[in-house]
């Protein structure tokens, strides 16, 4: 990972949170959750970026030269 931002937005009745991931392979990853509850969201945005990474991580080995 080059970057990671995070942006937490409060609305009305409920927290917007979004996330953009920078790889140094190039790839750019866009992920948001939404929640009434703020630290419930972050725990689900926090879930989905750890499988996004793991995902990415695994197509690049799955590419790498042998």
């Amino acid at each position: 990972i080059v970057d990671l931002n995070i942006s937490v937005i409060k609305e009305k009745k409920e927290y917007r949170l979004e996330s953009n991931i920078h790889f140094r392979w190039g790839s750019v990853v866009h992920l948001h959750e939404s929640d009434k509850e703020l630290y419930k969201g972050i725990e689900n945005l926090v879930h989905k970026l750890e499988s996004k990474v793991s995902k990415e991580k695994s197509k690049i080995k799955d590419h790498a030269p042998r």
